[in-house]
């Protein structure tokens, strides 16, 4: 993703290649020791911004599949199956509670920076 910005905003050069490593890497360093490290750091307020908007969009889709006194039966029940899906909506709850507040932490938003979306050709679905 972090490529596809470059290459989006004129920053793509072909040394990126070889920095595939530092790209992957999540969260990014707090500061980069490169000639390219404003555009780096602009790509990763780009890629944040989605990532905490995905994060927000699927917590609250969590949340509002489900009701209090359905939660209740779910907490209470004794069949395995039920339980099984509890811990796991817990958990996916949980990812995403995590997930939201490393975004919180990673960056700020970027207001100058030409955003990305699904619709411009990226392989980023829901």
């Amino acid at each position: 993703y972090r490529v596809a910005w470059l290459l989006l905003n004129g920053w793509y050069y072909p040394k990126i290649v070889n920095q595939i490593d530092l790209l992957d890497k999540w969260p990014p360093p707090k500061k980069y020791r490169h000639d390219e490290w404003l555009a780096w750091t602009q790509a990763d307020q780009a890629v944040n911004e989605v990532l905490l908007s995905y994060c927000n969009k699927m917590r609250s889709r969590l949340r509002d599949s489900i009701n209090s006194s359905i939660a209740e039966e779910f907490r209470q029940s004794t069949d395995v199956a039920d339980g099984l899906l509890w811990r796991l909506r817990s958990e996916e709850t949980r990812a995403f509670k995590e997930c939201i507040a490393l975004a919180k932490t990673v960056g700020t938003p970027s207001s100058d920076v030409r955003e990305i979306k699904v619709g411009d050709g990226l392989p980023i679905d829901d």
